[in-house]
C-alpha cells in the first residue's frame, strides 16, 4: 500500500520535535522549514519472509522510530520537512531491537532522495538500503530522463536474474540494458519523448522468454521517471514494476466522423466541432473523418454547429480513460425519426478468442422515413445465410467474435432472406487477434449513396489465379493433387493443364502447398505427401499467377509466380508472357524469343525456363506472334492463332509442356488464363453486333 502524506508528515512532525527536544538539532516545524529542505521517497522492496505480511519492519531515524509496520510494497513519497544534514536509517523487524539494514545518508538543500529497502536476506541477495540521488539537471530538448531498477531476487544467484529490457515495437533489447542482473539500476538515462512498449525478458532469449510485459508507457519531454522491478516471481511476490515518481500513460485515442446527411447535398452538411470551448475542425463535411486523435484522459464536451451558426446541432459529454480508443460519430437526418445526435463507441481491446476476430457493424444509414423501414440484415453470400438479422438504424452490433477468413458480405433489406440487396461488399479479410468496425452510412440516393466505410482500417484479400503446369508423371491423371492454402484444402485431384482463375485468397504471409494422397492398400487410410511448399507475401487487394511447374526433363518441381497489375496505362494494354515448358535439360537451351512480323520483339527474346515477363504494355491492335527458338531467325515452333488487343485489356499467355513431338502425353503448347481475343472471334462478334444493330 502508499501511506498518504498527512500522516507521513505528522509523523515525521512528531520525530523533529522529538528531536528537537533531546539534542537541539532539529527545532523547526513544517511552517518554518526552508523552501530548499531535500525531498526524499522512502520504499520497502525486500521480500525476505515466505509472504508480505511477515516482512514488517520500523524504520528509524537518528535513533528515533518514525514508521512502524512497514510491508513489502509500502513506500512514503515526496518527504520535504528534515532540513539538509547527515541522517542515520536503520529498518529493523517489526518488534525486534535487531537491525537488519541500516546506512547513513547526506541530504542536501534543492535534491531528490529516494532509498530502498532491498534484498532477500539470502547470502547472495543481503538485506540492505540502496540510495539513488536525482540529478539537478535540464535534459536535451525532446527528451525524457528515464531510471530502470532491478530489485526483484527472483533467482538462487545474481547472474540467474539477469534480465533484458526489452522494445516490443522492434522486438529486441535496448541499448545498454542488456544482461542487467538484480541490484543495478540504470541511472538516468535520456530517451526521446514518445511511446515506448517495453518487457523484461530473460537475458540471452533475444526477448523470447518474457517475464513481465509493461503497459504501455509515455515519456513526456522534460521529465523524470524511475520504475523498479521487484518481487520474486511466485505466488507471494509475483514480478511486478512499480515506480515512486510516478508513469505516464498513453493518451486516449479518438476517432471522429461525420455520418450524418441531413441537408439536400453533401456541401450543405458541413459543420464546426468544438473540444471543450474551443473550435478544432471546422467545415467538416458528411463522409470526412478524422483518425487516431491523441487526447489526455479526462471528461471532454463535444459541440458540433452547423457552419456560419452559433446553434449547437449534436452535443455529448464524453470521459475518456488513458490508452483506450473511442469513436465518436454524428448520424441522424435532422426528421424526427433519425434526430442529429452524437453517438460514442468505446473499442473493445480484449484479445479475441484464438483464431477468432472482432467485428463492430453500425447501422447508421437513414435511408428510410421511419426506423422499422430501415432495418437490414447482414448476409454471408458464400452461405446465402444472414450473420447480423434485422439491424435498424441507429444500433450497432457491439464487438461480436468471428472465426478469422475471409468473408463476402452484403446488405439486405430484413425479411427477404438475402434476396433483395441493398449494398454488396467487397471480399473482406477478418485476420486472427484483430478488432475492426465498419458502418453503413448513405440514404441510397444518389447524392448520399449508401456505402460502408471503417474508423479501424479493414483488411482485404488477395486476388490469384491458381494453376497445375507440373508435367511429373507418365500420365496427366499421374499428376493429380491437392492444393493447400494455409493448411486448408483449397482445390482437390488437380491435374496437368487445369486452373482457376481470380480466386480470392488470403492476403499475407500465405502458405501454399501442393499435396499427392495415397490411399494404403492395406488399410484404406489417406496419407498426404507434401512435393512442394513455399510461402508468398500477398500484398491486399493486389493479383497474382500462382503456377506449380516442372518435374520433367530433370528440372524439380517448383512455383512461378508473379504480381499482375490491375489497371493498363491509358490507351494500351497489358500482357503478361511466361515461358514454363521445360523442354529442355538445360536453361540454355530452352530459349525462345516471341516474334511478330519475322522480327523478335523488344524484351521478350532470349527467354528461358523458368521466366515470366509480366506487365508488358502493348498498343491496341491485332498481334499475330510466333514461338521461335532463339537466334533462329523467329523460325516457327508454335504459332499462335491471331488475337486483338484493345484499350484497357489485360491479357496473358504461357507455354507449358515439355514434349515437342506431335501427339504426345504433355505437349509444348500456349494457354491463356485470361482468354486472347482471336480474329475470328472478333470477326463473330463484329457480325452478332452488326445484326444486333
Amino acid at each position: 500500500m502508499q501511506r498518504t502524506r498527512p500522516v507521513v508528515v505528522a509523523l515525521l512532525l512528531a520525530f523533529v520535535m522529538f528531536a528537537g527536544m533531546h539534542t537541539g538539532a532539529l527545532a523547526q516545524n513544517e511552517a518554518d522549514s526552508p523552501s530548499a529542505n531535500p525531498i526524499v521517497n522512502i520504499a520497502h522492496f525486500a521480500p525476505f519472509a515466505a509472504n508480505p505480511a511477515d516482512t514488517s519492519v520500523t524504520i528509524s531515524v537518528n535513533g528515533a522510530d518514525v514508521f512502524t509496520e512497514v510491508v513489502f510494497g509500502d513506500t512514503f513519497l515526496k518527504l520535504s520537512v528534515l532540513p539538509a544534514d547527515v541522517y542515520t536509517v536503520e529498518v529493523r523487524p517489526t518488534g525486534t531491537v535487531t537491525v537488519a539494514m541500516s546506512g547513513v545518508f547526506t541530504l542536501e538543500e534543492d535534491t531528490e532522495y529516494t532509498i530502498l529497502a532491498i534484498g532477500d536476506g539470502s547470502a547472495n541477495m543481503p538485506l540492505q538500503l540502496e540510495a539513488i540521488v536525482k540529478p539537478n539537471m535540464t535534459q536535451a530538448a525532446g527528451n525524457a530522463m528515464v531510471l530502470l531498477g532491478h530489485y526483484a531476487p527472483f533467482a538462487a544467484t545474481v547472474p540467474g536474474t539477469a534480465v533484458d529490457i526489452c522494445n516490443d515495437a522492434t522486438g529486441a533489447p535496448m541499448s545498454g540494458l542488456t544482461g542487467v542482473p538484480y541490484g543495478v539500476n540504470s541511472g538516468y538515462l535520456p530517451l526521446p519523448a514518445g511511446l515506448y512498449d517495453l518487457s523484461i525478458a530473460i537475458a540471452g532469449t533475444n526477448c523470447g522468454s518474457v517475464a513481465y510485459d509493461l503497459p504501455a508507457l509515455q515519456f513526456n519531454a522534460g521529465e523524470f521517471y524511475d520504475a523498479f522491478a521487484i518481487g520474486k516471481n511466485n505466488a507471494a511476490y509475483p514480478l511486478t514494476v512499480v515506480s515512486l515518481s510516478g508513469l505516464d500513460f498513453p493518451p486516449a485515442i479518438v476517432n471522429v466522423a461525420h455520418f450524418a446527411p441531413f441537408a439536400d447535398d453533401v456541401a450543405g452538411t458541413s459543420v464546426t466541432i468544438a473540444v471543450n470551448g474551443v473550435d478544432i475542425f471546422t467545415d467538416v463535411v458528411f463522409g470526412d473523418k478524422v483518425t487516431g486523435v491523441q487526447l489526455p484522459a479526462g471528461v471532454y464536451t463535444v459541440e458540433i454547429r452547423p457552419t456560419g451558426a452559433n446553434t449547437v446541432a449534436m452535443a455529448g459529454v464524453f470521459p475518456l480513460e488513458s490508452n483506450k480508443e473511442y469513436s465518436l460519430v454524428a448520424i441522424g437526418d435532422a426528421s424526427p425519426n433519425m434526430p442529429l445526435e452524437l453517438k460514442g463507441i468505446v473499442k473493445d481491446t480484449a484479445p479475441p478468442a484464438t483464431g477468432n476476430a472482432k467485428v463492430l457493424i453500425g447501422h447508421y444509414a437513414p435511408f428510410a422515413a421511419t426506423i422499422p423501414a430501415t432495418a437490414v440484415d447482414i448476409c454471408n453470400d458464400a452461405t446465402n445465410s444472414i450473420v447480423f438479422p434485422g439491424v435498424p438504424y441507429g444500433v450497432n452490433s457491439g464487438y461480436q467474435s468471428l472465426p478469422a477468413g475471409i468473408y463476402n458480405l452484403s446488405i439486405a433489406l430484413a425479411g427477404t432472406n438475402c434476396a433483395q440487396k441493398a449494398l454488396d461488399l467487397p471480399p473482406l479479410q477478418f485476420n486472427a487477434g484483430e478488432v475492426y468496425d465498419a458502418f453503413a452510412i448513405g440514404k441510397n440516393s444518389a447524392v448520399f449513396p449508401l456505402d460502408v466505410v471503417s474508423l479501424s482500417g479493414l483488411d482485404f484479400p488477395a486476388m490469384a489465379t491458381i494453376g497445375h503446369f507440373a508435367p511429373f508423371a507418365e500420365t496427366v491423371a499421374g499428376t493429380a493433387v491437392d492444393i493447400r492454402v494455409n493448411g486448408q484444402v483449397a482445390f482437390t485431384n488437380v491435374v496437368y493443364g487445369q486452373y482457376v482463375a481470380d480466386v480470392v485468397v488470403p492476403s499475407g504471409d500465405v502458405l501454399v502447398e501442393i499435396v499427392t494422397p495415397s490411399v494404403s492398400a492395406a488399410s484404406g487410410e489417406v496419407s498426404n505427401a507434401v512435393i512442394l511448399s513455399n510461402t508468398f507475401p500477398l500484398a491486399q487487394t493486389s493479383k497474382y499467377v500462382l503456377f506449380a511447374i516442372g518435374g520433367a526433363n530433370g528440372y524439380p518441381a517448383a512455383f512461378a509466380a508473379r504480381e499482375i497489375s490491375q489497371t493498363a496505362p491509358a490507351g494500351q494494354a497489358l500482357a503478361t508472357i511466361g515461358h514454363l515448358a521445360p523442354f529442355a535439360s538445360l536453361p540454355a537451351l530452352t530459349a525462345v524469343d516471341i516474334c511478330m512480323d519475322g522480327e523478335p520483339i523488344t524484351g521478350l527474346t532470349n527467354l528461358q525456363y523458368p521466366n515470366i515477363v509480366a506487365n508488358i504494355a502493348l498498343p491496341a491492335g491485332v498481334y499475330e506472334l510466333v514461338i521461335a527458338q532463339h537466334n533462329t531467325n523467329c523460325t516457327p515452333v508454335i504459332t499462335l492463332a491471331p488475337f486483338r488487343l484493345k484499350d484497357g485489356d489485360i491479357v496473358n499467355a504461357f507455354a507449358i509442356g515439355y514434349q515437342l513431338t506431335s501427339g504426345a502425353t504433355f505437349p509444348v503448347e500456349v494457354i491463356s488464363t485470361t482468354g486472347l481475343r482471336t480474329a475470328y472471334e472478333l470477326f463473330l462478334s463484329l457480325i452478332a453486333r452488326g445484326v444486333a444493330e
